[in-house]
């Protein structure tokens, strides 16, 4: 395999990537001993992970429940990270194999991973790497890591909380209608609570008017609420995916003359990469749109049992929103970094095909084997 794949993630943005060795640098640019990383391993510091969709059964048998992975990259040279380097796709057993690779076997003690592994575990849940999500995972999960890891200002954050307040809290006063059972605490409160739970009894009320299965309460909750936090990342990425499309439709080719081969095998690429990105297009906003509609007939009409079903498949749709959302990211992000050095106008024969080869990997390479990295780069 080529760089494609390496070129690939590393053009993405924070929904399908985790840049912990830049995060790692920003306390530390040498990374000396002595700060406290995220990792408890060193080297693991010095990573980048990276979120794709994988195909067919996992090789090594560890079933993660979802068909986002988890690709853990860490560069040879920590300046120059498009160099190559060494990878590998994260379960806990992968994990113990890489870190007895880096260590020796004979010196590791699996005890010492408990808490790398609880954070890659939470991590690899996630079907995105939005410092949000991140955040909130965290906190979901209890564990406390340095806030350089969030990338997320107390202003930011502080927005972000309030739209999904402005979404929860109309849910919350029309859930609670339903058992009309009284709060026991202020609605921004509850919002609050909500946001944070740890356990679903902090939220009884709302978890037995949308019938949710206490087992999964908070699972469900926290897929309920990476699809509102989706709802504005979709709302952020729209306008610039539809610039994107007016751009690729006006100069599907190079500025240079190509030969008709070359032209024919462009102009393929380009409707391809254009009928599969309209495809996830339409399929986030089809998700969302069965969100907002449920939402409104609870809301308008005090009809919740489509809301309830809906819910019933809340994470499918998390995830399957992490990845569609992903992937039109990647699109903005790689187009920028093509583009916006020739003014957004034809692009070099080369500078193009290696946007049409990020593109066409973003979208129509999504199950190749990302561990091919170590062997390519």
């Amino acid at each position: 395999m080529d760089r494609t794949l390496l070129n690939a993630i590393l053009a993405s943005g924070p929904t399908r990537k985790y840049n912990v060795l830049a995060l790692s640098r920003a306390i530390d640019d040498e990374l000396k001993p002595g700060p406290r990383y995220l990792f408890d391993k060193s080297f693991l510091n010095r990573t980048i992970l990276f979120k794709y969709v994988e195909t067919g059964s996992h090789e090594d048998g560890e079933d993660t429940g979802s068909p986002i992975r988890t690709l853990i990259y860490m560069p040879y040279d920590v300046t120059r990270p498009g160099d190559g380097g060494e990878s590998f796709v994260y379960t806990s057993s992968a994990l113990a194999e890489f870190c007895g690779h880096r260590m020796g076997r004979e010196r590791l003690d699996i005890r010492s991973l408990a808490r790398d592994n609880a954070i890659l575990g939470v991590l690899d849940k996630l079907p995105a790497l939005n410092p949000f999500l991140i955040e909130q995972a965290f906190e979901r999960a209890g564990i406390d890591v340095p806030r350089t890891y969030v990338e997320l200002e107390e202003e930011l954050r502080a927005k972000l909380k309030e739209r999904l307040a402005v979404r929860i809290r109309p849910l919350i006063v029309a859930a609670v209608q339903t058992t009309g059972r009284p709060l026991a605490s202020s609605i921004d409160a509850t919002v609050d609570r909500f946001l944070n739970a740890t356990d679903p009894k902090e939220i009884a009320p709302f978890v037995r008017a949308l019938q949710l299965e206490e087992e999964h309460a908070l699972d469900t909750i926290a897929a309920w609420i990476g699809i509102t936090y989706f709802e504005e990342e979709y709302v952020q990425i729209e306008p610039r995916l539809k610039l994107f499309a007016k751009w690729v439709n006006q100069y599907p080719l190079p500025r240079e003359l190509v030969s008709q081969d070359e032209r024919e095998l462009m102009l393929m690429s380009c409707q391809n990469i254009k009928l599969r990105l309209r495809e996830e297009w339409n399929g986030s906003r089809a998700i969302l749109q069965r969100y907002q509609d449920t939402y409104r007939m609870l809301l308008d009409k005090a009809e919740p049992r489509p809301f309830i079903e809906f819910l019933k498949s809340a994470r499918d749709y998390y995830l399957q929103l992490g990845d569609l959302l992903g992937r039109l990211e990647q699109t903005i992000y790689a187009w920028d970094r093509y583009s916006k050095p020739y003014g957004r106008q034809a692009l070099p024969f080369t500078a193009l095909n290696d946007l049409y080869s990020i593109l066409k990997q973003a979208h129509l390479g999504g199950s190749k084997n990302p561990d091919q990295l170590t062997a390519a780069v």
